[in-house]
């Protein structure tokens, strides 16, 4: 993996206003543990299908990738990753992350929409909480980078139940269906994350794997190919 053309000028993606260093800070990425922690446990969901949908040593991308948390875990279990976010102090922080905890994950500054002609296509192109924050042409035009990074596609969005944000829009599973499919994309399996701890403790997995529809989760994931 790696970029198709390194010296092309990759322009700021001028569409988020909010300040993503300040809030991996705010989060508590100093604290390491904890951190981690609180980002895997309720994204068991998410974990489990990013692997049912990959190749054995398939490739991965994910857009937006933050502090690239997932792609260094699926790194550990063998596979090619490769994170891209547009904020250079953002990508700072995930590639010392990277090196502190001995990950193989290759990470790279980009913008969303420059990233299909920088980069090779993979088995798989993911990403959370990024198209929600993106409306109309400019939504489309989202999706369709991840459509030509990927040979599937997973998308990951707040659901109607998840705290509000200015910058974001909350997405019922419906919503979701319609943009993959007005984008050239079959939505061929589906899940849900962020249920009430109380109500997970309460049900067994087998329950919550197929019953999230149902559940108010703050999450709602689409894999397309």
């Amino acid at each position: 993996m790696g970029t198709n053309n390194a010296d092309e000028i990759l322009k700021p993606l001028k569409h988020t206003t909010r300040d993503w260093n300040r809030y991996f800070q705010d989060e508590g990425i100093q604290q390491l543990p904890q951190y981690i922690y609180g980002y895997y446990w309720p994204r068991a969901q998410t974990i489990n299908h990013l692997i049912k949908h990959l190749p054995r040593e398939g490739t991965i991308v994910e857009l937006g990738a933050g502090m690239s948390l997932m792609m260094m875990l699926l790194s550990s279990r063998g596979y090619k990753t490769m994170a891209i976010d547009n904020n250079p102090e953002v990508v700072r922080l995930a590639n010392d992350l990277n090196q502190r905890l001995g990950a193989g994950v290759e990470i790279h500054e980009a913008d969303l929409f420059s990233a299909p002609r920088l980069f090779p296509k993979c088995d798989l192109a993911y990403s959370e909480g990024v198209i929600e924050h993106y409306q109309g042409s400019e939504l489309d035009e989202a999706v369709q980078a991840h459509k030509k990074l990927g040979r599937k596609v997973v998308l990951v969005v707040p659901s109607i139940h998840a705290l509000k944000a200015a910058d974001q829009e909350g997405y019922t599973y419906s919503k979701l269906r319609k943009v993959c499919e007005r984008n050239g994309l079959r939505v061929i399996d589906a899940f849900g994350y962020g249920v009430s701890k109380y109500i997970t403790a309460l049900l067994p997995p087998f329950f919550t794997a197929r019953l999230w529809k149902l559940l108010r989760c703050e999450a709602i994931g689409a894999v397309c190919q």
